[in-house]
């Protein structure tokens, strides 16, 4: 892989799964993400929707001094005619752009991701674009640390839906009146 060393991080870019398998799926025990940052579903993903698409995996591993993983960037580079966009692994099929984080690491790694994105993505190679979508503002109590970097709203905030006891109560705080005839009629002809 190659590697980028700043502010006493290393960040390795690795460029294939299978290598990563048991270093990742440790991680994800301890880690703060999600499940679309999951070896599970990423290999999943790569092995069907993006072979068939030809994405690139670029998985970033951010170690500190000791050698213990602080961040996990599940990447992939994808063509769109002549462009080569990078973006979140599983793009454009996963709800959640996020990393996976270490939970002593988390609320440090906006700094350090802000001062050292630029040199990042130049050590990842060559992109026309970075496209690094679907970000939530927070997941659980942690801000996300790309948050200050990537300013698009994403458009599925349902990962923050407050839930009620029963369904009928959340779909009528969440619809208003019209939407719920509107279905009640459909599911009635059907």
């Amino acid at each position: 892989p190659s590697v980028l060393s700043a502010e006493g991080l290393t960040a390795e870019i690795h460029t294939a799964l299978p290598p990563l398998r048991r270093t990742w799926t440790s991680f994800e025990q301890i880690a703060h993400g999600t499940f679309y940052q999951s070896y599970l579903w990423c290999s999943a993903w790569l092995e069907t929707v993006g072979r068939a698409s030809q994405v690139e995996p670029v998985v970033v591993i951010q170690r500190d001094g000791a050698h213990r993983i602080c961040a996990l960037l599940p990447l992939q580079i994808r063509r769109v005619g002549k462009l080569r966009i990078l973006e979140w692994l599983a793009a454009p099929s996963n709800n959640y752009g996020y990393a996976l984080y270490h939970p002593d690491f988390v609320r440090a790694a906006a700094t350090w991701l802000d001062a050292n994105w630029p040199a990042l993505v130049r050590s990842i190679g060559s992109v026309d674009a970075v496209f690094l979508r679907d970000n939530p503002e927070r997941i659980a109590d942690i801000t996300n640390p790309l948050t200050g970097m990537f300013t698009s709203r994403a458009a599925n905030r349902s990962y923050a839906l407050k839930l009620s006891p029963d369904f009928a109560s959340l779909y009528g705080r969440k619809r208003d009146g019209d939407t719920r005839r509107t279905g009640r009629k459909k599911e009635k002809a059907l």
